[in-house]
């Protein structure tokens, strides 16, 4: 196992609700800087040492704070990338030059906006970068209270991830290698669709078989997709697959469970996500997981319900024709 002199440095690029949870939780065994893309958010967080996209939490004194102006490869060893998916490749672009020649490790799930997976758009903006993922079954407060969580984190060659887990892993995060960056990628862009159909039959009252079956059917649809994308079939029981996909559609703190709730009680898709500042992920996943299976040939029955449900106007009760 690589065991480093010193600690490792780390940098979090997006100072979110999950990307303040990793600073706070990495803190415990690496050099850890959290920065925001806004300058007031910045001023803030050092200012009263907390977040409010986190709230009831302090940012310790070990946890640098700062903003996106003046980053350089050379000052860290990973570089987290926990923006939100939508801005991403906006940001990427801007400070490219200063980054590239650094190992990137994206935190975001989800895919671009032009559907492609994210670790390709990095690859091509980042040439001299190695780019990886981390994924796996964390909310936000659960890692900031440090209680026991486990991720992924995938690279293109088992040693760039088997040495990056070995350096950022602590005794409350554990991380496990892994080279399926395809794999990863799509668990972590899926489950947010899965989540709101899942919410959808919790909003149905539709009962735990009904929610039970619809998860084994949508692990099913998931793994065939990601095995024609080039996927690992282990990939699909393990912490980024089958362990994301049962909390978030499962959870009541699932943002895109709730999401689901919503439409079973007949609110329009379309007035949720202009009228809520909450980022539901799977609303344009569900178009692009789509996409991506109609051009593959996959027949994904649950996740094109969503689909249908959020952007063609079917009722919420037509899940239930997976069940047909």
């Amino acid at each position: 196992m690589f065991m480093p002199m010193t600690k490792t440095r780390i940098g979090i690029l997006g100072a979110g609700a999950f990307g303040t949870s990793l600073a706070i939780c990495f803190s415990k065994n690496c050099s850890v800087s959290l920065m925001s893309f806004f300058p007031e958010h910045v001023d803030a967080m050092r200012s009263t040492r907390t977040n409010s996209f986190l709230p009831g939490f302090r940012l310790s004194d070990d946890i640098v704070i700062g903003d996106f102006s003046g980053i350089s490869a050379e000052d860290f060893d990973y570089l987290l990338w926990a923006l939100p998916v939508k801005p991403s490749l906006d940001v990427l672009e801007n400070i490219k030059g200063n980054i590239d020649g650094s190992a990137v490790i994206i935190c975001s799930k989800g895919l671009a906006q032009n559907g492609n997976f994210l670790v390709d758009e990095f690859k091509s903006r980042l040439p001299n970068s190695k780019i990886g993922c981390l994924s796996g079954p964390n909310f936000a407060a659960e890692l900031a209270e440090f209680r026991y969580s486990a991720s992924n984190v995938a690279f293109d060659h088992i040693d760039d991830a088997i040495e990056c887990t070995s350096r950022l892993s602590n005794q409350y995060f554990k991380l496990a290698p892994c080279d399926d960056i395809i794999g990863i990628q799509l668990c972590g862009a899926a489950k947010n669709v899965v989540a709101i159909a899942c919410g959808i039959v919790s909003g149905l009252d539709l009962g735990q078989n009904t929610h039970s079956a619809l998860l084994a059917f949508a692990m099913s649809e998931i793994r065939e997709l990601g095995l024609r994308l080039g996927a690992k079939d282990q990939t699909f029981s393990g912490l980024c697959g089958f362990g994301d996909l049962v909390l978030t559609a499962s959870s009541p703190d699932s943002r895109n469970m709730n999401l689901g709730r919503m439409l079973a009680d007949g609110s329009d898709p379309s007035s949720i996500i202009t009228s809520n500042s909450v980022v539901y992920e799977g609303f344009e996943t569900s178009r692009q997981i789509f996409e991506l299976a109609k051009r593959h040939k996959i027949e994904m029955p649950i996740c094109g319900s969503v689909y249908m449900i959020l952007h063609e106007k079917s009722p919420p009760d037509s899940i239930l024709n997976v069940f047909n």
